[in-house]
């Protein structure tokens, strides 16, 4: 794991390493600390957005066009060239992803405009004007949210190719950089999250984190704990994998499983018995 690959080995340590019996650390501080505040950032955004009233197909197309941001943050900031083939490869892939996620979308708010927050004031027989104008405003606030989400996405992703290349060309002999990368780099936000934390609500860790903990029934103690499991095993995979290829072949993978999750929810439930035409074309833009 990543801790692990922390521990004592036979290379030369910095002074504090020392008394930790740690590795010194490859990974540049500067690029580092920059992947680790947008790691931060853009987590913490992608939470908050659901309180604006922004469905989760709509959350989905926003993050499915992280793949075309990722290459053309990688063209612009790093001088990244790509083939023909691999601009019309994504652009297919991000136009499937979205048509089948905004298609989801309106099939299953299709009286409400896709907003939850406009299904919820469309609820309330006395909603005023003044409080669906409240709705559309937080809307588009959510809407910016993603944006900036979909951007920091991009550029944590070329920050990260960065600081594995950085890794590689310092200190070659380090073949493992990814996991100093994903030890840290979720480390220093969960600290910069206790913090935040505390300051919002100073009680958080005396009882309103125990006391939300305390009361998750049981029968979701499973599909939590598996949940979580996934999430460690997926991360493991998401670091190994820009560290060994290049961050817009990790979105592509990210893009493509985001796909599957839809596809599998849509069989498990049933929704694919009214699946339409464009539905279809969206599949085939991903799998041709």
């Amino acid at each position: 794991g990543a801790l692990p690959a922390l521990l004592a080995d036979d290379r030369p340590r910095r002074p504090f390493a020392i008394l930790w019996h740690m590795k010194a650390n490859p990974l540049s501080p500067r690029l580092l600390a920059g992947m680790a505040l947008l790691f931060y950032l853009t987590s913490v955004a992608n939470n908050v957005v659901y309180d604006f009233g922004v469905s989760v197909p709509i959350h989905s197309v926003f993050r499915s066009s992280s793949l075309v941001v990722s290459m053309a943050i990688g063209f612009l900031a790093r001088g990244v060239r790509y083939s023909a083939l691999q601009v019309v490869c994504c652009l297919c892939v991000t136009l499937g992803v979205g048509m089948l996620s905004l298609l989801e979308n309106n099939r299953q708010t299709s009286q409400c405009g896709g907003n939850s927050l406009r299904c919820e004031a469309a609820s309330r027989p006395s909603a005023s004007q003044a409080e669906n104008a409240g709705d559309q405003f937080a809307f588009l606030c959510g809407i910016c949210v993603l944006c900036f989400t979909t951007v920091g996405g991009g550029v944590l992703g070329q920050v990260q190719g960065s600081l594995f290349a950085d890794a590689k060309r310092r200190h070659p002999e380090v073949t493992d950089s990814w996991k100093f990368a994903l030890f840290w780099s979720h480390t220093v936000p969960l600290l910069m999250f206790a913090v935040a934390a505390t300051v919002s609500d100073a009680s958080f860790f005396g009882g309103g984190l125990w006391g939300q903990l305390g009361r998750i029934p049981v029968h979701l103690v499973g599909p939590i704990g598996l949940n979580v499991a996934s999430q460690f095993i997926c991360i493991r995979g998401v670091y190994s994998l820009v560290d060994s290829t290049s961050p817009v072949t990790m979105t592509f993978v990210i893009t493509l499983r985001k796909f599957s999750s839809v596809v599998v929810s849509a069989v498990m439930f049933g929704h694919i018995r009214h699946y339409a035409a464009w539905h279809y074309v969206a599949f085939a833009l991903v799998f041709v």
